[in-house]
């Protein structure tokens, strides 16, 4: 059994596909909102028992590696090793060579290793009686106890320049490793190398499948001297993208599917204590503001987000512009005030009173229009306040959905105490103003080419033969009536198949590998048919050949018109050889029925 083979007898595509977006049974399959694309009606399909998915939206299907590359924008060999690591799958010497990177020749299997390593240090010093002293004590001052440190991988970075360059160089880690994953700063006076994180408690920052792409740390306070900054971050790596990454969500994912929301912190220890008093379904920022990739990567566990900001001016702001993107890709948006308290602080003093104010969230515009009245602002005054004004407009226009956005028009007038002919006005007159940086991604993102209607019949076909339906009648189709290369070669096989029993998915993949994932994507096509209609075996023997009468009518008439247009050409140049040719091939598609 090679690699691959071996990858698939020991993961499920369910699982793995779960690990990115919120699956719910439908009939035989699971179905979910495409993590590839906008939607409102789910159209991505899963079908456990082929091991594929297809989303039929946007044409896009495959198995278990295509998904993954698709999801995390690697290359095959890139998937193979993620799903490897899953599956407790030791690769092959030929599949486990590293594919190297433009960056110093490192590749990204080695800065993975760097910081796996660089996690293990930072926690091993941590648990140090002597070196992990003060960080322990910090840590148990902010209220962390053992079982969250552990879980979110906490550790300590000490105040050394080059503690963790020397315990890296030990496992013998390549220098650029370290470099190219953010673990290591070289000054340019000097050439000298060091480490980036000191005196830092560390919070490793992980994908939504869990691997570690990079750290944030937070300096303790007897080494913060207003020089370094509070936290920092590890920079923008081949394998750290700060824009989609978001703090927790490999841990708090499970728990946002099944609360139905995610809530938006700004720390990693407002993170942290939430899942220790049992909420865990927070994340946070870290290191850059809230950015449409986020949200994308939200959209596929939840319709619902829940923000958390400083109630200052500040955070105000910060809050109109994420929630006017989370309009745009049509969340449902809550708000939870803490005024001057931040969830760390509120959880370690009254950790009750945390769950109570989740309990209490509002409507974002309620919020926000609540905030602007706490500051003196009457409802009168709101509605002669430019700023104001337009403030409200452009967090409307945002809205996508129409329903939706007449929901909040009724909300905000009845706020404000004006009729709701009012708001519309402000629409209006301010919306089309709204910042273009903050639009979101065309409805048609990812859209493909449609298939034309012969390419989808010749799928069709396809899934029948493998089903057991109609196998002699399409086994005598004509090749030339396949005009897809792939569909042409199983049809090929399904020709040369000596009975029904033989065949089977399997079979085609031992003699023609590259082609089995086409066939199976078309069984699940044809399985997703028969689930909505429930046809009769004998209502599919006729369907299966007033496609077949349709695929050749089609196809015969398209050959017929290319072949002309090639005798037209071929008389015009008076090349007799190549008329006759011709000739002869258009006599025998007139008789062929």
């Amino acid at each position: 059994m090679d690699d691959v083979q071996q990858i698939k007898s020991k993961v499920d595509i369910v699982d793995v596909v779960e690990e990115y977006v919120t699956l719910t049974p439908a009939g035989s399959n699971y179905k979910a909102l495409s993590p590839f694309r906008q939607e409102r009606t789910p159209s991505f399909m899963v079908n456990p028992g082929l091991q594929i998915f297809k989303d039929f939206g946007s044409d896009q299907g495959g198995d278990v590696f295509t998904f993954v590359m698709e999801m995390e924008g690697v290359e095959f060999r890139e998937a193979l090793s993620i799903l490897a690591e899953r599956a407790g799958v030791t690769l092959s010497k030929q599949n486990g060579r590293q594919s190297q990177t433009e960056t110093g020749g490192v590749s990204k299997e080695q800065m993975r290793g760097a910081l796996a390593y660089a996690r293990r240090f930072f926690e091993k010093v941590l648990e140090h009686e002597t070196h992990g002293k003060d960080a322990r004590a910090y840590l148990e001052e902010r209220g962390v106890n053992d079982e969250a440190r552990q879980a979110f991988g906490i550790g300590f970075a000490p105040y050394s320049f080059q503690a963790l360059r020397s315990a890296l160089a030990q496992k013998q880690i390549p220098q650029q490793a370290m470099m190219q994953s953010g673990l290591e700063i070289e000054k340019a006076e000097t050439g000298r190398v060091y480490d980036r994180f000191r005196g830092r408690l560390m919070f490793p920052i992980q994908d939504v499948m869990g691997r570690i792409v990079g750290f944030s740390g937070r300096i303790l306070p007897q080494y913060d001297d207003d020089t370094m900054g509070k936290y920092i971050n590890t920079p923008q790596t081949l394998i750290y993208d700060k824009s989609t990454v978001l703090y927790g969500l490999y841990q708090a994912k499970q728990a946002i599917k099944q609360k139905g929301e995610a809530i938006l912190v700004e720390g990693n220890l407002d993170v942290v204590l939430s899942h220790q008093y049992g909420i865990q379904n927070v994340v946070a920022v870290s290191g850059t503001a809230l950015t449409h990739q986020h949200l994308r990567i939200l959209k596929r566990f939840t319709k619902k987000l829940v923000f958390c900001f400083d109630n200052d001016a500040a955070g105000i702001s910060a809050a109109k512009r994420s929630v006017q993107m989370a309009y745009q890709h049509a969340f449902v948006v809550k708000a939870i005030s803490l005024e001057d308290k931040d969830p760390a602080d509120l959880i370690t003093e009254h950790a009750a009173q945390w769950e109570q104010r989740i309990n209490e969230q509002v409507d974002f515009m309620e919020y926000y229009i609540g905030t602007l009245r706490s500051h003196g602002t009457t409802a009168e005054e709101i509605m002669t306040y430019e700023q104001s004004q337009q403030e409200i407009a452009e967090l409307l226009s945002a809205v996508e959905n129409p329903l939706q956005k007449d929901r909040y028009v009724k909300e905000v007038a009845e706020l404000l105490e004006v009729n709701e002919h009012s708001i519309y006005a402000l629409l209006e007159r301010y919306g089309s103003q709204n910042s273009s940086d903050t639009q979101g991604p065309s409805p048609q993102e990812n859209q493909r080419t449609p298939k034309s209607l012969g390419q989808r019949l010749q799928e069709q076909l396809v899934g029948y033969a493998f089903l057991g339906v109609g196998v002699y009648d399409i086994s005598k189709v004509e090749s030339f009536c396949f005009t897809d290369p792939t569909l042409r070669a199983i049809l090929e096989y399904i020709k040369e198949a000596e009975e029904i029993s033989t065949l089977t998915l399997d079979a085609l993949q031992k003699t023609s590998p590259e082609a089995e994932p086409r066939a199976r994507e078309a069984v699940f096509e044809v399985e997703r048919g028969r689930e909505e209609s429930q046809p009769s075996h004998e209502d599919e023997e006729q369907a299966v050949k007033e496609m077949i009468a349709h695929l050749k009518r089609t196809q015969k008439q398209s050959a017929l018109k290319e072949l002309r247009s090639r005798l037209k050409k071929a008389r015009a140049t008076n090349n007799q050889e190549e008329i006759d040719s011709l000739m002869q091939r258009i006599n025998q598609l007139l008789q062929y029925n």
